[in-house]
């Protein structure tokens, strides 16, 4: 498991997505209202097939109201 940590100043809609080094989506992870506080994901490996994915690097892009945010992360079996 990956765990994804993220601090919302304001309630608003959310969106994140799991993308592999090539820019695939591999898995939409939320996308829904969430609100305002810190807030935690966690991403089992799996995509949206529900395949376990290999160890690697692999992306998340955090879409929150107006605010995007994309980060690198490692994902180890």
């Amino acid at each position: 498991e990956t765990q994804i940590n993220y601090l919302l100043p304001r309630a608003c809609q959310v969106k994140l997505t799991i993308y592999n080094v090539w820019g695939q989506t591999v898995r939409v992870l939320y996308d829904g209202y969430q609100e305002a506080g810190n807030q935690t994901l966690i991403w089992d490996g799996r995509s949206k097939d529900g395949t376990v994915l290999s160890s690697g690097v692999y992306f998340y892009r955090l879409v929150a109201g107006d605010f995007t945010e994309t980060k690198k992360m490692s994902f180890m079996k």
